[in-house]
């Protein structure tokens, strides 16, 4: 009986080593990507990350920007610096490798000393985060910025009164790496899919979650406008608005409450507004995020909206001349 307690004590412990190693190798659990906590932007991812998550490559910079190479001050004088700012849209999430990311797409078009394009984005940002984590890091004397925005966010919360950070709280957003991989699958996913069946509750996840709010929360709308309207009177030279819509938004063509309150913003301050222009049959992953296609389709419309910056630069010279 000793024995063949034994045999199964010791079948259990390889077959938990064995998943350790797929889940790892497989999967990349037990190395999640870690956010800090921060009281204005709430959180941001932490610099210097690099792994591998369900197949794809993700990489952080030292300025926790979605990128492969790190900003140095040494750079800024001899090139064109391009922020592009956003949600999950522009950050790609773990579902998208680095490479597929479209602002990575655009800037393997140009030489990194010539044009270098920023990623600061991170999953369920507002504009009240952008803001934020610019007036922490700086405008990386960018030439140009291009801002992401969904209907949804109009209705964003103010990260600086909405409880404290989220990270270690939302199971997307750990703080520190979790004890082992199979400690990771269990509470990160099967417990919450557990609970979510048995009707006990399901566990917030902040990113991928859109909230569209009312037309009468005149205060959410108030917030965001005034956030928009900081990151326009920016020092920056150059500044445009890229509207992403969700895929039932896509497919009824229709123009939301959302959509139009920014549009009829980045107009007052003489913004350009670009739309994303996405098929809701093939370039969408989910409800709001797009795939690879889509990220195409986005890369190409962040060139197009860089080359019409320099374009306008190009005939204000010949003006003033």
């Amino acid at each position: 009986m000793k024995r063949i307690l034994l045999v199964v004590v010791f079948a259990l412990i390889v077959l938990l080593v064995i998943s350790e190693i797929m889940l790892r190798i497989i999967w990349g659990f037990g190395a999640p990507l870690l956010s800090v906590p921060d009281a204005d932007i709430d959180y941001y991812f932490r610099p210097d990350q690099k792994c591998v998550r369900f197949g794809n490559r993700v990489v952080y910079n030292n300025k926790s920007m979605r990128m492969d190479y790190d900003i140095k001050d040494a750079d800024r004088n001899c090139i064109d610096r391009i922020i592009v700012c956003g949600d999950s849209v522009i950050n790609g999430g773990t579902l998208t490798d680095q490479k597929d990311v479209a602002t990575n797409i655009v800037q393997s078009r140009y030489p990194t000393n010539v044009v270098q394009v920023l990623n600061v984005s991170a999953g369920s940002w507002g504009p009240g985060n952008i803001l934020a984590y610019l007036k922490k890091f700086g405008g990386f004397d960018a030439t140009g910025i291009i801002i992401e925005v969904d209907s949804h966010d109009l209705w964003e919360d103010d990260p600086r009164v909405s409880g404290g950070s989220i990270v270690g709280r939302d199971l997307a957003f750990p703080g520190e790496k979790p004890i082992c991989a199979i400690h990771e699958l269990l509470t990160r996913y099967v417990w919450p899919s557990i609970r979510s069946k048995l009707g006990l509750g399901t566990v917030n996840y902040k990113v991928d979650v859109p909230h569209w709010g009312s037309e009468t929360d005149i205060e959410a709308q108030t917030y965001n406008l005034n956030c928009m309207a900081e990151l326009y009177r920016l020092p920056v030279k150059h500044k445009a608005l890229l509207i992403h819509r969700s895929r039932s938004e896509s497919a009824s063509g229709l123009l939301t409450y959302g959509e139009q309150r920014f549009r009829e913003q980045a107009e007052e301050f003489g913004v350009a507004v670009y739309l994303l222009e996405l098929d809701p049959d093939s370039d969408y992953r989910d409800i709001i995020h797009p795939n690879e296609s889509g990220q195409c389709k986005m890369a190409d419309l962040i060139d197009k909206i860089y080359r019409d910056m320099k374009d306008n630069e190009v005939s204000n010279a010949e003006a003033i001349d």
